[in-house]
């Protein structure tokens, strides 16, 4: 069996054609050796597992396993892939990391009772809490030419800005 671990390292969620990786394995046996089972130690791990060739080895003859990791949220995930034949079994170690952005703001902004003639302002605060970079496009929609997004001392009307993990940014909207 080769090789004994696959480590996918970081991989983008909802990538669309995610990351695969092969395990040979040879007959080493002078007689035929029978695939009898493949499966996840953890099926609810984000891999999946194809064969490509035959479940009957002869003596020398090789077969690929195609392993695919898919994950679905931006955690680390390992597992052991087990396969089972009329050899013995073995354990093939499967890591890999699901990296995703993650949005956090304070999207509930109270601009509250504003005096006429006195600009209120709130933050609004937008954080990139994951561990790949977040897109964050802004547009505002208000029903008064009164409103107006502020980013800095500048007003906006639109907003685009690409956050890295762990980037916070400000920005204000007034009224």
């Amino acid at each position: 069996v080769s090789p004994r671990e696959l480590d996918f390292d970081q991989v983008v969620v909802g990538e669309e054609a995610p990351p695969s990786a092969v395990i040979s394995l040879v007959s080493a046996c002078e007689g035929d050796v029978a695939l009898l089972d493949v499966v996840l130690e953890d099926e609810r791990a984000p891999y999946e597992v194809g064969m490509v060739g035959e479940l009957l080895l002869g003596a020398g003859e090789q077969t690929d396993l195609i392993v695919t990791f898919d994950p679905h949220t931006h955690h680390r995930d390992a597992t052991r892939l087990l396969i089972h034949s009329t050899a013995g079994s073995r354990a093939i170690t499967l890591r890999g990391q699901g990296v995703a952005p993650v949005l956090q703001a304070s999207l509930d902004v109270d601009l509250g009772l504003a005096p006429v003639g006195c600009p209120v302002e709130a933050p609004l605060v937008i954080t990139n809490s994951g561990s790949a970079v977040l897109d964050v496009d802004l547009t505002l929609e208000a029903t008064s030419d009164e409103f107006a997004l502020l980013s800095g001392d500048e007003e906006v009307e639109d907003w685009s800005r690409q956050l890295e993990p762990g980037e916070t940014r400000e920005l204000a909207p007034s009224y």
